[in-house]
């Protein structure tokens, strides 16, 4: 019988193609050079994404100062159906049954508590037995149905720069401790999830924020990690890049990251320039942790009056007092 004639490397030909074709050792694999081309390909295809340099030019939105077309338009009240509404309280009861009633259901979120502060002044205090050197404590809380509070984290005036960003972390490192020495009455939150577990469980809910912008020390790495530290809303005052003439580059683009990440804006005691671009540049709503009408209160940290047409649109802002 026959064998099939082989070539000098040893191999069967076959007809038809070249599946059967010797390969030299030395030979690189073919799927290493598939790739490299693939690779080639892909370095000059004209699609591939802008260099950083290339964005630069986009810092600035194209709405000017004082406009606010950009703002996306609210939806209707026919875009979602009305929830059945389920008394939680007897009409004949005394309003103050009542009040308790609709409370329970419904707490109370207290948006600004200089607690932090208070406390880092006192060489000791029980928040869970009730402590009288201050305005709160978890006796009083419970009895007030607050499900969750706001701890303000702003500094002293004059504090800046490096101090500023120190401070701030010792008072994010107080919270904390304070939320864990008091495990019965207080849980610390980042969100509404959370807030919502804390209140089922009978807890109240603690929600870092609001810290003032000079605690970023004019770093978006800063931001980045307050964030992760738990801080939740930022107040745009107290800065260079967020003064009365509004907010410069840098603060555009600290607007842009807290939406990224999803901090809020606490505009109590901004400037008319600065709230309005921070309403064109932003696409979250905006808070008021202390804020009243300027007119009717003509003192820091209230909101001036003529930016309150703006505010009025649905979503825009969000008044916590």
């Amino acid at each position: 019988m026959s064998r099939p004639p082989r070539d000098a490397l040893g191999s069967v030909p076959r007809a038809g193609g070249t599946a059967g074709r010797a390969v030299p050792p030395n030979a690189p694999p073919a799927r290493k050079d598939a790739r490299a081309r693939a690779t080639v390909a892909v370095l000059h295809d004209d699609r591939t994404e802008p260099a950083m340099a290339d964005l630069q030019d986009d810092l600035h939105s194209r709405t000017e100062a004082g406009e606010l077309d950009d703002l996306p338009v609210p939806l209707t009240a026919e875009a979602f159906a009305p929830e059945p509404y389920a008394p939680v309280s007897d009409p004949d009861d005394e309003p103050l049954a009542r009040a308790h009633a609709v409370l329970a259901a419904h707490p109370v979120a207290d948006g600004y508590s200089g607690l932090p502060w208070a406390l880092k002044h006192l060489p000791w205090y029980d928040l869970e037995a009730g402590e009288s050197a201050v305005d709160t404590d978890v006796p009083r809380l419970r009895q007030g149905h607050v499900g969750a509070l706001f701890w303000s984290l702003h500094l002293p005036e004059g504090i800046a720069g490096d101090r500023a960003v120190g401070a701030t972390l010792e008072q994010l490192d107080l919270v904390k401790q304070v939320v864990r020495t008091h495990p019965e009455g207080l849980r610390l939150a980042h969100d509404a999830g959370e807030t919502t577990d804390a209140r089922n469980c009978g807890r109240t809910a603690v929600l870092l924020g609001p810290a003032g912008a000079a605690a970023l020390g004019d770093s978006l790495g800063t931001l980045r990690a307050l964030y992760a530290l738990g801080l939740r809303v930022l107040t745009l005052t107290g800065a260079t890049w967020a003064s009365e003439a509004g907010l410069t580059r840098f603060g555009e683009e600290v607007v842009r990251e807290m939406n990224r990440l999803g901090m809020l804006a606490d505009l109590s005691g901004a400037s008319a320039e600065t709230v309005r671009r921070t309403f064109a540049v932003s696409k979250a709503p905006a808070l008021c942790s202390r804020s009243a009408a300027r007119a009717l209160r003509p003192t820091r940290p209230t909101s001036p009056t003529t930016c309150w047409r703006s505010w009025a649109r649905p979503a825009a802002c969000a008044w916590c007092r």
